[in-house]
């Protein structure tokens, strides 16, 4: 049995009682924020299970969203783009590219004096990549998506990491094919992006 527990606010602090503050898509740090005083209401919850006080699985109930970082990692004109195999964890995703990494935020990451999504993000970015340089993660917006069963549970904080040199690879065996692309190579894999990406990449674009 999978207790993971992660980090989660429910969709009515974060979009208002009545929707009203909901988008799909992208949204940048200018049209919407996600403010200490939402985030002082989040909670950590069950993914995968319910447990006590909670009768749905995160995973399951659409009424939380679980917060994802999600990092696109830049070097000059080229973002790092792989494919999730079918090793990854979350089978919706697999076979499918994506220009993000990133996860969950767990409580393993609560610190006394760390923020905690900067927590996340380091120990996130140590997993997933190799990569000897500084990162300065950069918040430009947030993804909603409600039209799959993935994004309808999840919300996107978009971080951009500017990196320092090209020497990047994969550190996880869920991960293949990493490299980094210009915005028309990655165009190429649209159709195969995972949706968040091709959100992401539309963004990127101009579109």
């Amino acid at each position: 049995m999978d207790y993971e527990k992660v980090l989660v606010v429910k969709r009515n602090e974060i979009f208002g009682k009545n929707n009203e503050k909901v988008f799909m898509g992208f949204k940048s740090v200018k049209e919407f924020k996600i403010n200490e005083e939402i985030l002082s209401k989040a909670d950590f919850k069950f993914r995968k299970v319910a447990g006590i006080g909670q009768k749905k699985a995160m995973e399951e109930d659409p009424t939380y969203k679980q917060i994802i970082p999600y990092l696109i990692l830049k070097f000059e004109n080229k973002y790092f783009c792989y494919k999730r195999t079918n090793k990854a964890g979350e089978k919706r995703l697999h076979d499918n590219y994506s220009i993000g990494i990133g996860g969950h935020i767990n409580p393993i990451d609560k610190t006394e004096n760390d923020n905690l999504i900067l927590t996340s993000i380091k120990r996130e970015f140590e997993e997933e990549v190799k990569y000897n340089g500084k990162i300065n993660p950069k918040l430009i917006g947030y993804i909603n998506d409600d039209t799959n069963a993935v994004g309808e549970v999840h919300l996107g904080l978009v971080y951009l990491i500017e990196l320092e040199n090209k020497n990047i690879k994969l550190n996880e065996i869920e991960l293949d094919d990493g490299k980094l692309m210009n915005l028309n190579e990655i165009e190429n894999y649209y159709t195969n992006l995972e949706s968040w990406s091709q959100i992401v990449f539309n963004y990127l674009n101009g579109e």
